[in-house]
């Protein structure tokens, strides 16, 4: 399994936010560069992330983004589900009628449990959760400090 490129840019945009949300919303192009993300990418996350209100975009000459709720109510699962398809990790041969097994199909059921400790480990990490774990190693982080 592996998440896109959108998706470390979604988790390193809000964490980014959620570190410096004090100071009001974030102006997009600074924040690409300050990530050294490329800004039409993020810009993408950025309207997934504010479709999905778990950022809120502000427009004018002191808009920007900034996160819609308090970092403890934004979890992994989240940022996840709203840059990824959020499809299970397979493709049930049984629903194209390739497969006979039915519901007594092993691969699906390990597979559907698979789902189920994956959704459940991004559950169990919120923003908040992050901004802790970055607080404690900032020096390491270059992007932790305006």
């Amino acid at each position: 399994m592996r998440f896109s490129m959108s998706t470390e840019y979604a988790i390193h945009g809000l964490l980014f936010l959620a570190l410096h949300g004090d100071d009001g919303p974030v102006f997009l192009p600074e924040l690409a560069r300050k990530l050294g993300f490329s800004e039409h990418t993020l810009r993408k996350v950025f309207q997934a992330l504010t479709a999905d209100r778990i950022l809120v975009a502000y427009r004018g000459v002191k808009g920007g983004y900034a996160l819609a709720r308090r970092p403890a109510d934004i979890t992994l699962r989240d940022a996840v589900e709203s840059v990824e398809a959020t499809s299970p990790l397979n493709q049930c041969l049984v629903r194209r009628k390739a497969c006979d097994l039915g519901s007594r199909c092993a691969v699906g059921s390990v597979l559907g449990r698979l789902t189920e400790k994956i959704n459940e480990a991004l559950d169990g990490v919120t923003l908040a959760d992050l901004v802790e774990s970055v607080e404690d190693r900032s020096k390491l982080v270059r992007w932790t400090k305006v």
